[in-house]
C-alpha cells in the first residue's frame, strides 16, 4: 500500500520530462510545434482542472496528497488530448512533424494510463489509512471499555480476542483465554457447556443480537453470575461475534437472598404483615398464616390499615401504645384481643418494627402476629386457681395449725405428739403456699436484667441465715469486688439454696465466690446429706410425672430465678454437696433468658 505515492512520483518525473521534451522539440523546429504548445498548456489548465474538481467530489477531501495526484492526472490527459487532436486533426490541416507528434502521443496516452494507475493506487491507500485508524479506534475502545469483551469464531465458537476488563473477571490472561471455549470457564452444570454456549453464538451471527445470563467458575474454584450480550461484528472483513459480559453475581445474590426471605415470610408459622409507612399504613403484604390466623382472604385485607382487626373489647390503651410506636418509628409489642372474620374474638400478641431504607429513612413497618388465646386462657385460669387455693390453703391451714396445737396441750403421750405433728405440717404447707406465691411473683416479674453486686448479695444472705439458724455455720468468702448480670430477686435465689441445705440435714454452708472468664460463679458447699438425685431430674427437666416429681418449690424458684438472667444452675455430691449458680459478668454484656436446668 505505499507504493501508490512512489509511483505518482515516477509518473511526475515522467511527465516533466515529456513536456521538458516538447519544449525542446519547439525550441529546434518552433513553428511546427509553437501553437500545439499553446494548445497544450489551455488543454492542460482545462482538464487539469476538471480532474481536480471530480477527484474532491468523489473523495470529499482536498489533502495535498489527492490534488497531487489529480494534478498528475490531469497534466497526462492533457497533453494526450493536445497530441491526439495535434495530430489527427490539425497536421491534416497545416501539415507537420506528424512522426514526432505520434511517437510523443504513445507516450503520453501511456503516461495518461500510469496516471490513472497512480490515482487508483491513492484512493486505495487513502482506504487503507481510514481503515487502520478505524482498527486503531476500535482497539482504543476494546482496551479501554469497562465492560468485558470477547471476540468469538462464528463457525467454533471458539475465543480470537479479549479485552483487559474480560481477562479480570475471568482471572485469566488473554493467552490462556484465545482459542479456548467457554467451557473452559464455564460450571459443569447443564446449561452452561459448549454446546450450549455454540447455540448461542450461532444465533447470534445468524439472527441478530442474544442476551442471557451465564455461571462462570475462575481459577480459585468460586464462582460468578455474568450477564452476556452477544452481537455479530465484522472485524478486519471478517465476520465475528462479540459477547460483552458484565458481573451481575452481586445483584444475583441479593434476588437469591430475597427469594430466600419471601419464602421465609410465606412459610413463616407467625402470621407477617408489612405495611407502608405513607398515609394510614396500608398493608402491601401478608402471608398465609396470617390469612388462616384472621380468616381473611389476601384480596380483603391488602391495602387496608390492620384495624379491621380491632372490635368492642379491643384496649384502646394498647392500640394507643401501637400507634405511638408508628408515630416515634419505634418498636413495639402488645397483646390485643382481636377479631377474626367471622366475629370469633382471640388474643393476638402483635410486634411491630419499622423497616430503614439505605439513608435510614423508615418506609416500611413490620408485623409480627401471633395467636395466643391458649396462653392467654391458661394464665388466667392459672391466676383464678392460684389465688382462690392460696388463700383458702392458708387460711384452711392456719385454723387447722390452731386446733391441732389446742389438742396438743390438753393431750398426753402419742396423741399428743401426732397433734404437735399435724400442727407442723399445716405449717409447712402454710409455707409451701407463701413459696409458691414467691415463685408465681418471680415468674411474672417484669424486672431487667442488670448489674448486680454479688459479693454484697452474699455476705446479706449469710448473715439471714444465721440469724434464722443460730446453730448453724455459715461462712463467707469473697474476694475482691464481683458485679453480675442479675436482678434483685438473686438475693432471694441464694437465700433458698443455702436454707435448703440448712433445713435438710447440714449444719455448715460455706458460700464462695470467684470469676471465671466471663462469668461469675457463686459456689454453696454443705454438709448435709445432698439434694435427692429425683429434684434434680425434675429441675434438670423442668417436667414431672406421676413416678418422678420434686417436693422442693425453693429449689425450683431458685432455678427459674437464676435461668431468667440468663445463668445455670449446678450441682455436685462429694464429700459435700455443692450447688454452683453461674451468672454472666456485667462486663461480658451477656444475661438473656434461659431454658431451666440443671447439670
Amino acid at each position: 500500500m505505499k507504493g501508490g505515492p512512489s509511483v505518482s512520483s515516477v509518473l511526475g518525473t515522467l511527465g516533466a520530462l515529456l513536456v521538458v521534451s516538447t519544449i525542446v522539440a519547439a525550441a529546434l523546429d518552433a513553428d511546427p510545434y509553437l501553437d500545439s504548445l499553446v494548445q497544450g498548456t489551455l488543454v492542460l489548465v482545462f482538464g487539469g482542472a476538471l480532474l481536480a474538481l471530480a477527484a474532491h467530489v468523489r473523495t470529499g477531501e482536498s489533502d495535498d496528497r489527492s490534488w497531487r495526484a489529480t494534478g498528475w492526472v490531469g497534466l497526462f490527459f492533457a497533453i494526450s488530448v493536445v497530441e491526439l487532436v495535434w495530430v489527427g486533426v490539425v497536421t491534416e490541416v497545416v501539415g507537420g512533424a506528424q512522426g514526432h507528434f505520434t511517437s510523443l502521443t504513445t507516450v503520453s496516452t501511456g503516461l495518461t494510463a500510469g496516471g490513472v494507475v497512480a490515482w487508483y493506487d491513492h484512493r486505495r491507500e487513502a482506504e487503507y489509512r481510514e481503515r487502520v485508524a478505524s482498527q486503531r479506534s476500535y482497539r482504543e475502545v476494546f482496551e479501554r471499555v469497562s465492560d468485558a469483551i470477547l471476540v468469538h469464531d462464528p463457525e467454533t465458537g471458539h475465543i480470537l480476542d479479549a479485552n483487559p476488563s474480560a481477562e479480570r473477571l475471568y482471572g485469566r490472561d488473554v493467552s490462556t483465554l484465545q482459542g479456548v471455549g467457554v467451557e473452559e470457564f464455564s460450571v459443569t452444570e447443564d446449561g452452561y457447556d459448549q454446546a450450549t454456549a455454540e447455540r448461542y453464538i450461532r444465533a447470534a451471527h445468524e439472527t441478530g443480537d442474544q442476551r442471557f445470563e451465564w455461571y462462570v467458575e475462575l481459577p480459585d474454584g468460586t464462582r460468578r453470575w455474568v450477564d452476556v450480550h452477544l452481537q455479530p461484528a465484522t472485524l478486519d472483513g471478517n465476520e465475528r461475534v462479540l459477547a460483552v459480559v458484565r458481573d451481575i453475581d452481586e445483584r444475583k445474590r441479593r434476588e437469591l437472598e430475597l427469594r430466600i426471605k419471601d419464602r421465609a415470610l410465606d412459610e413463616a408459622p407467625a402470621g407477617i404483615t408489612i405495611a407502608t409507612a405513607d398515609g394510614d399504613n396500608p398493608l402491601v403484604y401478608v402471608n398465609d398464616a396470617f390469612l388462616d390466623i384472621t380468616g381473611y382472604d389476601r384480596e380483603t385485607v391488602l391495602g387496608k390499615n390492620c384495624r379491621f382487626l380491632q372490635g368492642p373489647d379491643t384496649d384502646p390503651d394498647q392500640v394507643a401504645v401501637l400507634r405511638h410506636a408508628i408515630e416515634e418509628t419505634e418498636s413495639a409489642t402488645v397483646e390485643l384481643l382481636n377479631y377474626r372474620a367471622d366475629g370469633t374474638p382471640f388474643w393476638n400478641e402483635v410486634g411491630l418494627t419499622p423497616v430503614h431504607d439505605d439513608d435510614g429513612t423508615v418506609t416500611h413497618f413490620l408485623g409480627v402476629q401471633r395467636d395466643v388465646t391458649g396462653r392467654k386462657r391458661r394464665e388466667q385460669a392459672f391466676a383464678v386457681l392460684n389465688r382462690v387455693l392460696r388463700h383458702n390453703l392458708r387460711n384452711d391451714l392456719t385454723v387447722v395449725a390452731g386446733h391441732a396445737r389446742l389438742f396438743a396441750d390438753r393431750l398426753d403421750g402419742r396423741d399428743a405428739e401426732r397433734a404437735t405433728r399435724v400442727a407442723e405440717t399445716a405449717d409447712d404447707l402454710a409455707a409451701l403456699g407463701e413459696k409458691a406465691r414467691e415463685l408465681e411473683s418471680a415468674v411474672t416479674s417484669d424486672e431487667t436484667p442488670h448489674p448486680v453486686d454479688i459479693g454484697g448479695m452474699v455476705r446479706a444472705v449469710a448473715g439471714d441465715l444465721r440469724a434464722a439458724f443460730p446453730d448453724a455455720t455459715v461462712t463467707v468468702d469473697v474476694p475482691g469486688d464481683h458485679t453480675a448480670i442479675g436482678v434483685s430477686r438473686v438475693e432471694r435465689a441464694l437465700y433458698e439454696l443455702g436454707e435448703n441445705a440448712l433445713e435438710h440435714g447440714g449444719s455448715t454452708v460455706r458460700f464462695s465466690v470467684e470469676r471465671a472468664d466471663e462469668a461469675v460463679m457463686v459456689r454453696i458447699a454443705d454438709d448435709g446429706p445432698g439434694i435427692p438425685a429425683m429434684e434434680c431430674e425434675v429441675l434438670r427437666t423442668g417436667r414431672e410425672t406421676p413416678l418422678r416429681h420434686g417436693t422442693g418449690v425453693g429449689l425450683w424458684l431458685a432455678n427459674w430465678i437464676v435461668t431468667d438472667v440468663g445463668g445455670h444452675l449446678d450441682v455436685t455430691d462429694g464429700d459435700d454437696t455443692t450447688v454452683t449458680v453461674t451468672l454472666w459478668a456485667a462486663d461480658a454484656g451477656h444475661g438473656q433468658q434461659a431454658a431451666i436446668n440443671v447439670d
